[in-house]
């Protein structure tokens, strides 16, 4: 798997996929139908566990190039 061992990221990829920054500056796969910036937003804590929950900066989606067509799995 291409992520499983260490990454050395390049400008512009990483594990041998294209990304580009959103306005926060968070990595976005080029190949994604949609992604999510996010900023943390607070901090919980949770018995031996740490939350923290995200506020929602930017959503960009392209349009897929037939809306007719469902997305399928496997």
């Amino acid at each position: 798997h291409r992520f499983a061992g260490p990454l050395s990221p390049e400008e512009g990829e990483v594990g041998g996929l294209r990304y580009t920054r959103g306005s926060a500056g968070a990595p976005a796969s080029e190949d994604a139908l949609a992604s999510l910036e996010c900023r943390v937003a607070g901090k919980l804590e949770a018995g031996d566990h740490t939350v923290y929950p995200g506020e929602v900066v930017e959503a960009p989606a392209d349009p897929l190039t037939d809306p007719e067509t469902p997305l399928e799995y496997g």
